[in-house]
């Protein structure tokens, strides 16, 4: 029978629904080499009493020597947050860390009123809040090449924000949005891997961002913008979700140059949504090219998973 189904889907179908309904589960991150701590990291403004106290922060906090804390290996053991940095301006890198098991409504990452940041190669996973959360005023980061996996919220968090540059990085299996921009203007969100999150890329109240280049699949939904406007959204690639795209209360954005392929409901526009630019897209639906019990099955599979994730990914 799956083989049947397998057939139906097509090959890339095939591997999407072993994906969905095998999956991977929880299992502790190795070691590999990084220096394990058991204690919160938290830069308050006072990066160089940090870096005076402990031999993995190096650097001086300039653009050509930025202050960095790298190759650190954190179970949280239950704390609310991994790495903690607020209130400064200085340069620094936070790269090739794993940051797991933290509680309560932190993070594995969590910036607050920072900017000049980089957040490169880490892993943050199976944390019961989110995974990298800039949660307010924070400007001029780049996050980029992190894994971003089975969080309790969501995967990449920034609000009230702008400048910043999301990029390269894998975002999968997190409950709630794996990438999400709140009252957020004028950042990028380019190049990234996005699947099995609630929705896949959110963008709530922001504007003027670019977001380019994704792939996005099996999630709720692919894209899903509330309230936002003048977003261009180019080049994607956004397949087997329930929806594909969805505009809520959204106008004058412009979805260009992407591949909707076997995606439940293509777009979705709801609310007072205008003036959106749909051009150059390539749109396959679910049923196009298929018949009789293929159809069905491709239809039966999909309608499926929707119903599955939704009691299991509803926040």
């Amino acid at each position: 029978m799956l083989l049947i189904v397998m057939i139906g889907l097509g090959s890339w179908g095939a591997i999407s629904l072993v994906s969905a309904l095998i999956g991977e589960g929880a299992r502790e991150p190795s070691v590999n080499g990084l220096v394990e701590i058991t204690h919160t990291v938290h830069v308050d403004g006072n990066w160089s009493a940090v870096r005076s106290t402990y031999p993995w922060c190096s650097g001086a906090g300039t653009a050509g020597d930025p202050y960095v804390i790298e190759n650190l290996y954190m179970n949280c053991h239950g704390t609310r947050t991994g790495i903690i940095i607020e209130q400064t301006s200085e340069h620094f890198v936070v790269r090739n860390c794993t940051v797991f098991n933290a509680e309560g409504n932190g993070s594995g990452i969590w910036l607050q009123f920072t900017d000049n940041g980089e957040l490169s190669g880490n892993t943050i996973v199976d944390n019961q809040g989110g995974g990298i959360y800039l949660y307010y005023d924070c400007n001029n980061i780049t996050v980029i090449g992190n894994s971003v996996d089975r969080n309790g919220k969501n995967g990449i968090y920034i609000s009230a924000g702008s400048d910043n540059r999301v990029s390269g990085n894998a975002v999968h299996r997190n409950v709630g949005r794996g990438i999400w921009l709140m009252k957020a203007d004028g950042n990028e969100v380019i190049g990234n891997s996005l699947k099995d999150n609630w929705a896949g890329i959110g963008i709530t109240n922001s504007n003027s961002s670019t977001v380019s280049s994704n792939f996005l699949s099996l999630n709720n939904e692919g894209i899903s913008l509330l309230n936002s406007r003048d977003n261009v959204i180019t080049q994607n690639t956004i397949q087997f979700n329930v929806q594909g795209i969805v505009l809520r209360s959204s106008s004058g954005n412009m979805v260009t140059d992407s591949d909707f392929v076997l995606n439940l409901v293509l777009k979705t526009e709801e609310g007072q949504s205008s003036g959106n630019v749909f051009s150059g897209n390539h749109e396959e639906s679910p049923l196009v090219g298929y018949t009789g019990a293929a159809v069905f099955l491709t239809a039966f599979v999909v309608l499926g998973i929707a119903t599955i994730r939704y009691w299991k990914k509803k926040p």
